[in-house]
């Protein structure tokens, strides 16, 4: 950590790296680049991205530092990627993400919604009269 910089603050600097070329001509070559280690992209949450796909995608899965991920974020996030040659992980996440049982009351409404179907189905069609 830097001191003088504020928390959540990222450092970007330059690298400086040297190499030599030795030619057959038998001269020798010394190469100096600068250069920032920086991918141009863009970033948006899993709420802006909902219908979109992505050809080419770096995931995210680690929880946010502002809230809690959900398994519908994580099923949201990994849906954008067309295929999965095109698509990476940016670093590690919670496996409890995928492997943890639904919330109890979506469990339960979808158990009510099941029955309303079956229901549905069974129930004889009502007829309807034009006047």
């Amino acid at each position: 950590k830097l001191s003088d910089l504020d928390k959540g603050v990222i450092p970007v600097v330059p690298i400086r790296t040297q190499f030599t070329l030795k030619l057959l001509n038998k001269t020798t070559l010394t190469i100096s680049r600068q250069q920032l280690l920086l991918t141009p992209a863009y970033a948006f949450t899993d709420y802006r991205s909902q219908g979109q796909t992505i050809p080419y995608i770096i995931l995210d899965l680690a929880t946010p530092l502002t809230r809690g991920l959900t398994p519908f974020n994580g099923c949201v996030t990994i849906s954008w990627s067309c295929r999965t040659k095109t698509a990476r992980l940016l670093r590690d996440f919670d496996d409890q993400l995928f492997t943890t049982a639904p919330n109890q009351h979506l469990v339960a409404e979808d158990r009510r919604l099941e029955e309303l179907d079956r229901l549905t189905a069974n129930s004889k069609p009502l007829s309807l009269y034009v006047l």
